[in-house]
Order: structure tokens, then C-alpha cells, then sequence
């Protein structure tokens, strides 16, 4: 009588653990899309670039290159306005926020 009592607790054991387990897999991490910020003035100052209005978000920017006196785009990991901003206080003059940006416009 002692084993037919055995091997319904067992099972139970078994459901148990296998349902404790079963949630708690790792799910993949989800990769965000990369956001291209595009300056959008053709002022030289540095307090004009450092205006988030002066940025929008673009899919792909136009007339940028590696050259220019102007910043062009920034990409970042997600849309986030306070990286954006955190980006352009990073510099102080208006030549190494251009610089610092991935891509320049004259």
C-alpha cells in the first residue's frame, strides 16, 4: 500500500518542479531601432545647436557628409529627447559638438 501512495506524490514532485521551472526561461533581450537625430538649422552657434527643436528625427539624413563646419545626424539607440539633449550639453563649443557628430554639413 505504501507504493501506491509513493508514485502519485512523486508525480506530483515532478509536476511541481517542472512547473516551476517552466517560467522561468530567459527571454531574448528586444533589440530597439537605432533613431537618427537630423540638424535641421544652418546656425553656427552653439546655442542654436544645442536646441532640441533645431533637431528631428529622420530616417535617412540628407546632405550630410564628413566634412562641415555643422553638425549633420546622430544616432542613437532609442528616440529619447533627453539623450539627444545630454549630447549636445556634452559640448561647449560649436566645433566639437560638429566634430562629435556622426555625420557634418557646411
Amino acid at each position: 500500500m505504501k507504493k501506491v501512495k509513493f508514485v502519485p506524490a512523486l508525480v506530483a514532485l515532478v509536476f511541481a518542479l517542472a512547473g516551476a521551472f517552466a517560467f522561468t526561461a530567459s527571454k531574448a533581450p528586444v533589440k530597439k531601432t537605432p533613431v537618427i537625430y537630423h540638424y535641421t538649422s544652418s546656425s553656427d552657434d552653439i546655442v542654436e545647436m544645442q536646441k532640441t527643436s533645431n533637431w528631428e528625427i529622420v530616417a535617412v539624413p540628407t546632405g550630410c557628409g564628413n566634412t562641415g563646419d555643422l553638425p549633420c545626424s546622430k544616432e542613437f539607440e532609442e528616440e529619447s529627447e533627453i539623450a539627444l539633449q545630454n549630447f549636445l550639453n556634452a559640448y561647449s563649443t560649436a566645433g566639437s559638438l560638429a566634430a562629435a557628430a556622426d555625420t557634418r554639413k557646411n
